[in-house]
C-alpha cells in the first residue's frame, strides 16, 4: 500500500507495467491475505489450549483430538492461502527483477547508456519474515500430523478400561 503510494518519484521503474493496474492487484489481494492471516492467527489459541489439554490422561478425548486437528488444518489452510495469494498475485507480477541504471543526476536511464553511472540489480528473494513463516508452517504440519496420528488413551473411549480404572 505504501509502496504504490509514492508513485511519481521514479519508483515506477521497479513495478511492472501498467503501474496502476499492477498496484491494484496487490490491493485486491490484501483483503484476502489479511483475512487468511487473521483466521490462522485466531486458530492458534484454541489449538494451543487443546494441545495442552491433550497432555493429561483424563482430558485427552476424541473430541479434543478432532478439534485440534480441525483447528490445525484451518491454520495450515490460512498459511497456504496467504502464501499463494501474495506470491502469485502480487510479488511475482508486481516487482521488477533485473538491472536498473541511474545517471549522475539520479534519473533512471537505459542499461548500458553513455549517461549510466550506477547500475543496480534488483533480485527479489525470500527474506527473514518468509523464513519464519515457513518454519511456523513446518511446526504446524508437525502439530497437525501429531493430532491426527497420536491415539487417545483407551480409557477415554472404552467402558471396560474405565471400570478397571475405577
Amino acid at each position: 500500500d505504501q509502496f504504490c503510494g509514492i508513485l511519481g518519484n521514479g519508483i515506477e521503474k521497479y513495478i511492472q507495467e501498467p503501474v496502476e493496474e499492477t498496484c491494484q492487484k496487490c490491493e485486491d489481494v490484501r483483503v484476502q491475505t489479511v483475512i487468511a492471516l487473521i483466521v490462522a492467527t485466531v486458530c492458534f489459541v484454541p489449538a494451543m489450549i487443546v494441545n495442552c489439554s491433550r497432555m493429561y490422561l483424563t482430558t485427552d478425548i476424541n473430541c479434543f483430538k478432532i478439534w485440534a486437528a480441525f483447528v490445525s488444518g484451518l491454520s495450515l489452510a490460512g498459511f497456504v492461502l496467504t502464501y499463494y495469494q501474495f506470491t502469485t498475485k502480487c510479488l511475482n507480477d508486481v516487482f521488477y527483477d533485473g538491472d536498473v541504471s541511474y545517471a549522475r543526476n539520479g534519473e533512471v536511464t537505459e542499461v548500458d547508456s553513455i549517461s549510466e553511472v550506477v547500475r543496480v540489480n534488483f533480485d527479489w528473494s525470500v527474506g527473514y519474515g518468509m523464513v519464519c513463516m515457513f518454519a511456523a508452517f513446518g511446526l504446524k504440519v508437525i502439530d497437525f500430523v501429531c493430532n491426527c496420528c497420536i491415539p487417545t488413551p483407551s480409557i477415554t473411549r472404552n467402558t471396560y478400561d474405565q471400570k478397571i480404572y475405577e
